[in-house]
């Protein structure tokens, strides 16, 4: 396997090892600066080896997935390739007539026995041309006349004794080497098991309306010098060249050439694409051609693995889905049950920063034991998969039975890609936890927040809306209509006041820094937050660091130039126009009162229903069910944040909305709407979506 959703895997195994690396360096500089905290977040792993170990269970579930899916796919890479190399053995390429360019009949399509011995005599000293073996082939009914099984079709065919000379002659399957003469026969193992045959038995050929006895001189393997000349199908049989020539009627030619480049199983095929140019610019007229056979069979080996994978991996994204949520939801409640422990730390002087730091450093170590858990976890799971394929299809629906193999660049990656998706989330997790009353943390009550004067009213509802919008709104909105309807976008761009929307963002943490604080509340000596300017540095080289630098830096200028002018009140009208053109709303939450307190999850809420709009559309649009179910699960998330700001009690809200949304997503995917929203087709990322929607709602619902 050597390519994932057409991207190199040496590429995406480089990339996981360097995050990876990033991702231990950086929990190694916490680890230095702050050992303290460091050492207290480990310590909570060995203190309850049974939550550890179920913690340890749960989080393994991405890497389990991706290391059975790159096992599975390595396998049958692997095991594809090696029947391969069995049959073809030290045979390349394939000549014979191009019946494509120059259709003629079949008996006219041959290759003269002096041709190929021109040839083998002009590349005696090619170092790339090991030998030329030609061969005669033949499709016949044959029957056992011992047994009375039969063969409707079966491939006969012949060689040349000399020719077979640098490749040890004809062997049967004990490796003995053997001849035949005129009256004798060789079937493949394939073919004895179909025919029930042994060495001695009769085997009746039927040519036209010739009727040939032959003895079975011996048992060959599934090799091409053993008769399978191609995978499928396996039998076959090898009779005396002269006399198939003979019954045939075509003396003095060959149906096909076999050429091998170096004589060895798999050191050839590098130079196929040599030989392939040398052998075809020797044929005279252009009637031939070669194929490269082998190569090619190892390309389809390849991109039959490359597809199983691709495709396991997109069906798991669905149990990935439901474990990254998982994972949040197992370190949120290890922060609940640590609160007190946490509000202690900072009541003696911890910082939020260093709690996350703890937190991070009890995530990594469950991370580390998660990702080697799940690696062996996968490991073993692939190797039952492959053991239960061999058990109900084996030999007699494949041809062979699969060996497990997995390459240490899939164990690399699934390992990488185990450590990076947990570390996020966990680093996710421990940011939410961070944030916490300390008294109430201490008394383990539940979190007081601020009294807002504006809930439960019209115009706090809008200035949510507002600051949503600016804060990060505005560029999702951009970007779904980018991906939608370009034009619309470059239009949203135009009115929402060109890069203005970039400064978003950055105004809403200005607002809170002392940058942004009225004359009055500012303290002399805090200098502006520089972390922007080096992010936006060091990603500058891939484009997005010119849109932080932008964005902030005119920021930086509109909270300058208005920190002082604080109107006591807006219309609500222009709070409305702010929530529509993103220029104004940036300028309109750059004037708020900066202890003015903001219903984010309200603005959550009305970002959502925008978007959401913009998704239903787009999926009506292109009769896609991915982006019209999740804008309208957006739609829905509105609602229910809707109902509860406005004071409509939380629980039966939104297990309502939940259930509402769970019904919803099982008639869209069956075409159960059609007569609603049209035909609506649905691609493999629902698999991922429909994990990540159905894991939410069962969760708020429960």
């Amino acid at each position: 396997m050597s390519e994932l959703f057409g991207i190199s895997l040496t590429y995406i195994a480089g990339g996981a090892v360097a995050v990876t690396a990033a991702i231990f360096a950086f929990v190694a500089f916490i680890a230095i600066r702050n050992p303290v905290m460091f050492k207290t977040g480990l310590r909570n792993i060995p203190r309850r080896p049974a939550q550890t170990s179920l913690i340890i269970v749960g989080l393994m579930l991405s890497t389990l997935i991706v290391t059975a899916a790159f096992g599975t796919g390595d396998t049958l890479t692997r095991s594809f390739t090696d029947e391969v190399y069995t049959i073809l053995g030290p045979v390349d390429e394939v000549l014979g007539w191009d019946l494509e360019e120059h259709p003629v009949a079949q008996d006219k399509a041959v290759i003269p026995l002096s041709e190929v011995d021109r040839l083998a005599q002009e590349f005696k000293d090619d170092p790339d041309i090991h030998g030329f073996v030609p061969y005669n082939r033949e499709w016949l009914p044959a029957v056992n006349a011992r047994t009375r099984l039969n063969q409707a079709n079966l491939r006969v065919t012949g060689f040349r004794p000399a020719d077979l000379e640098p490749f040890g002659g004809l062997k049967d399957a004990a490796g003995k080497r053997f001849e035949l003469g005129r009256a004798e026969i060789a079937i493949n193992n394939a073919l004895a098991k179909e025919l029930d045959g042994k060495v001695g038995d009769t085997i009746v050929l039927i040519y036209g309306e010739q009727l040939v006895e032959l003895t079975v001189k011996a048992i060959t393997p599934n090799t091409i010098f053993g008769g399978t000349v191609e995978p499928d199908p396996r039998e076959g049989a090898l009779v005396n060249f002269d006399f198939l020539a003979e019954l045939t009627g075509r003396i003095g030619s060959a149906d096909f050439v076999l050429i091998s480049n170096d004589g060895s199983t798999r050191g050839g095929i590098a130079k196929s694409d040599r030989v392939e140019a040398k052998v075809e610019a020797a044929l005279p007229g252009g009637f031939y051609a070669v194929e490269t056979r082998k190569q090619d069979l190892v390309e389809i080996a390849e991109l039959l693995g490359n597809i199983f994978t691709s495709v396991f991996v997109l069906l798991g994204l669905f149990s990935i889905a439901a474990g990254v949520l998982l994972i949040f939801l197992i370190f949120i409640m290890l922060a609940a049950e640590r609160k007190p422990e946490m509000g202690m730390a900072r009541a003696v002087g911890a910082k939020r920063r260093q709690i996350v730091e703890s937190f991070l450093a009890e995530g990594m170590g469950y991370d580390l034991g998660a990702a080697v858990v799940g690696l062996f976890a996968g490991i073993g799971t692939s190797m039952l998969m492959i053991s239960f394929i061999n058990f109900r299809l084996g030999d007699t629906s494949i041809g062979f039975n699969l060996q497990f193999h997995a390459t240490p660049r899939s164990l690399i990656i699934a390992f990488c890609l185990g450590i990076i998706v947990t570390f996020i989330v966990v680093f996710l997790a421990s940011w939410r936890a961070s944030r916490l009353n300390i008294v109430a943390a201490i008394r383990d009550l539940p979190e007081s927040h601020l009294p807002d004067p504006e809930r439960a009213t019209v115009f706090g509802y809008l200035r949510a809306g507002l600051n949503g919008m600016a804060a990060f709104g505005a560029l999702l909105i951009f970007g779904l209509l980018a991906l939608w309807q370009f034009p619309l976008a470059m239009l949203y761009l135009v009115l929402g006041g060109l890069v203005l929307p970039l400064a978003g963002p950055w105004i809403g943490m200005l607002r809170g820094h002392n940058f942004g604080a009225a004359r009055d509340d500012r303290k002399v000596g805090d200098s502006l937050p520089k972390w922007p300017i080096w992010v936006g540095g060091i990603t500058a080289v891939i484009g997005v660091g010119v849109a932080i630098l932008v964005g902030y830096f005119l920021a930086v200028l509109i909270v300058r130039l208005l920190r002082d002018r604080k109107p006591s009140s807006v219309p609500r009208w222009l709070v409305v126009l702010g929530i529509i053109a993103p220029a104004v709303g940036a300028i309109l939450i750059a004037l708020q009162d900066a202890k003015r307190p903001v219903a984010w999850n309200m603005g959550l809420g009305i970002v959502g229903l925008l978007a959401g709009s913009v998704l239903i559309a787009w999926g009506l649009d292109v009769n896609q069910a991915a982006p019209f179910a999740i804008g309208l699960s957006f739609v829905a998330l509105w609602a229910a944040l809707t109902l509860t700001y406005f004071n409509v009690p939380a629980r039966p809200v939104f297990t309502i909305a939940s259930s509402l949304l769970l019904v919803c997503w099982y008639l869209i995917p069956g075409g159960r709407t059609s007569a609603l929203t049209g035909t609506l087709n649905a691609g493999p990322e629902m698999f991922f979506v429909t994990g990540v929607v159905l894991v939410t709602a069962g969760t708020f619902i429960v």
